[in-house]
């Protein structure tokens, strides 16, 4: 079953739209404070090490470029986000509300998610289906003001 199977109901691809990318946002956060020293060699932020397999993982697909540029602004507003003084209050109260309104979204749909059948799958797919669903309704609203002006 592919990712985009589980999200199938309007309001569940609505609320996964708006919801994956604060989750990656804000977990991005979360793994920004935290750091790995490599064989002594200097100390690298988790989180930078995480982007940087994201970016390894979507080279080979067709979708690099523009997951480069959504993990890059993802990579800027944490940036931006941490350096605020209650930046891990407010990073908390997003991270589970996204995660409690996904879990609405499948009881709506009356499906569970599919980090339940794989966990891999979810984190990779995750963030490229909310990506796919915005050029989606772009080439809706494209198709309706054709339409309107034809």
């Amino acid at each position: 079953m592919q990712y985009q199977d589980y999200h199938t109901h309007p309001v569940n691809k609505i609320i996964h739209f708006f919801c994956i990318p604060m989750i990656v946002l804000t977990s991005v956060n979360f793994l920004s404070k935290s750091n790995l020293s490599f064989l002594g060699m200097g100390i690298y932020s988790i989180a930078l090490i995480t982007l940087l397999s994201y970016y390894l993982y979507y080279y080979g697909l067709s979708t690099f470029i523009l997951m480069f540029i959504y993990y890059t602004f993802i990579d800027y507003y944490s940036e931006l986000w941490t350096k605020r003084r209650y930046w891990f209050i407010e990073s908390m109260i997003v991270f589970i509300s996204s995660w409690i309104l996904q879990f609405i979204g499948h009881y709506i749909e009356g499906s569970r998610p599919a980090l339940m059948d794989s966990l891999t799958t979810a984190v990779t797919q995750a963030p490229l289906f909310s990506i796919m669903y915005l050029f989606e309704t772009i080439g809706y609203i494209v198709n309706f003001l054709i339409n309107l002006l034809v």
